[in-house]
């Protein structure tokens, strides 16, 4: 990734923007799901496939109530993961309820992180919100494959 890509403000029109030059979506499709605590994640379709896997496979798991944010939290990401097609200038929509999920109106802070992008409304990152959903786990970790 492009360090120069490293938070940079894009102007939302109409729930589409642009994707940075330096970014290349390697099929013409991108991922774009929620994360925590209220951003976007866009993964390439190469990098998403093995993270929804895993996510399956943990939700498929018999989860203890202590552990009950973790089934939340997959819920999040799986329930709102969609596929945007990018359009020949680089252009991709989101979803109105991504859109309205993260807050974003008409500009967001493209954040590069450990897995992926997070999308985010710029006021909200400012704000110091940002959570990365790949760092080291605190609590149980994704099953490694």
């Amino acid at each position: 990734m492009d360090s120069q890509l490293a938070h940079t403000v894009i102007p939302v029109r109409n729930g589409r923007f642009a994707l940075p030059t330096g970014f290349k979506a390697d099929d013409g499709v991108v991922v774009v799901t929620a994360g925590l605590p209220r951003c976007l994640l866009l993964f390439q379709t190469a990098e998403w496939m093995p993270i929804r896997e895993k996510l399956f496979h943990v939700a498929e798991m018999d989860i203890k109530d202590g552990e009950r944010q973790t089934k939340l939290l997959i819920r999040l990401v799986l329930g709102f993961a969609r596929e945007c097609r990018v359009n020949r200038r680089g252009d991709i929509g989101l979803a109105p309820e991504l859109l309205q999920f993260a807050r974003i109106g008409n500009e967001l802070q493209w954040v590069p992180a450990t897995k992926g992008i997070e999308l985010w409304n710029p006021s909200d990152f400012s704000d110091g919100k940002r959570v990365d959903l790949f760092a080291k786990p605190q609590g149980p970790a994704l099953p490694e494959t």
